[in-house]
């Protein structure tokens, strides 16, 4: 939080979105634990929680892309003389 609050921090917005989702898979976990008690499906179950994981890297991916794409749109808007009406 120091770090953050003097701009001193080195991880990115993407590795930062990938933290914070950390818990969620946890959570997950948990409840299938809880759930399931002793007859947990663990094939199954792993392969949702490595499902899940793949899903979310994606959905970061595209929602960097896509700010980047609005950043570069902004970029040219400003950038482009203002036409007179």
């Amino acid at each position: 939080m120091k770090k953050l609050a003097v701009d001193e921090c080195r991880w990115s917005g993407q590795q930062l979105r990938a933290l914070n989702e950390a818990p969620t898979v946890m959570l997950l976990a948990i409840v299938l634990l809880a759930v399931f008690k002793n007859n947990l499906p663990t094939d199954i179950a792993a392969w949702a929680i490595f499902a899940m994981i793949i899903l979310m890297a994606v959905t970061i991916q595209l929602y960097a892309k896509k700010r980047r794409q609005d950043k570069e749109k902004l970029t040219a808007q400003i950038g482009q003389p203002q036409e007179q009406s």
